[in-house]
């Protein structure tokens, strides 16, 4: 990364696009395409985002698994090279969209914000356990007090004549 001025990926479909957060971590500026995993963390301010011409579906021979419904990108080959232009004619600006991509990346995945979001899960997931347990257990205690109960219906108590 540290011997290009820009990095580029026209891609159809990413699961989460490493190589484009790895880029924009090393501050570079990244263009790619507007569509799928990688746009979870590209924004307009801290990339480049090449818009879609359409989708279409993945053929049935892609060696990525073609499925019924599953689709894939076609990214803007022509908006692709005015970006890429745009961010050769004006690398001040791009300087800058790649520091803000840098810090962006830093702030919401680094080490330690991956780590709060985990732990704040992991909190959340251990209260919603220990309630689920404790209303379980209420009802378990209610099943049981009420098998305990004697029947006040049908008789055996007392009466008189």
């Amino acid at each position: 990364y540290n011997s290009i001025d820009a990095f580029v990926m026209p891609t159809r479909g990413e699961g989460w696009g490493l190589p484009i957060i790895q880029a924009m971590a090393m501050g570079l500026p990244t263009i790619a395409t507007n569509f799928s995993g990688n746009v979870d963390f590209m924004t307009p301010e801290t990339s480049y985002l090449i818009p879609l011409e359409g989708l279409r579906p993945v053929p049935s021979d892609s060696e990525y698994g073609a499925a019924p419904g599953k689709m894939w990108a076609e990214p803007s080959e022509s908006a692709l090279r005015r970006l890429m232009r745009h961010v050769a004619a004006n690398p001040a600006e791009a300087a800058r969209v790649g520091r803000r991509a840098r810090a962006h990346v830093v702030h919401h995945y680094s080490d330690d914000a991956i780590a709060q979001i985990v732990v704040k899960r992991s909190v959340e997931l251990a209260e919603r356990r220990a309630a689920e347990n404790a209303a379980a257990e209420k009802k378990r205690q209610a099943a049981k007090a009420s098998r305990m109960r004697p029947s006040l219906a049908g008789g055996g108590g007392g009466g008189g004549g």
